[in-house]
């Protein structure tokens, strides 16, 4: 796998593990697709906000293992 591909790779990777997590704690959420798409229209409200949110929480962690730490004063 080429290194620019691995990023975006990783960020679907993130999306559909979050939508099967969204989806399994969301009961009113009937739509349920095991072919890999994910399409915001054919799911409940509720699902894609849960979706969203772990979505925003990992890539926020795949962040902050990239980001170096800031630089201690001394005082």
């Amino acid at each position: 796998m080429t290194r620019p591909l691995r990023p975006y790779m990783l960020n679907k990777q993130i999306a559909l593990e979050a939508r099967k997590i969204a989806h399994a704690f969301t009961g009113t959420c009937r739509f349920a697709s095991d072919d890999g798409t994910d399409i915001d229209e054919e799911h409940t409200l509720k699902c894609n906000t849960l979706k969203h949110r772990i979505e925003e929480l990992a890539l926020n962690v795949k962040l902050a293992a990239v980001q170096r730490p800031e630089p201690k004063e001394s005082t």
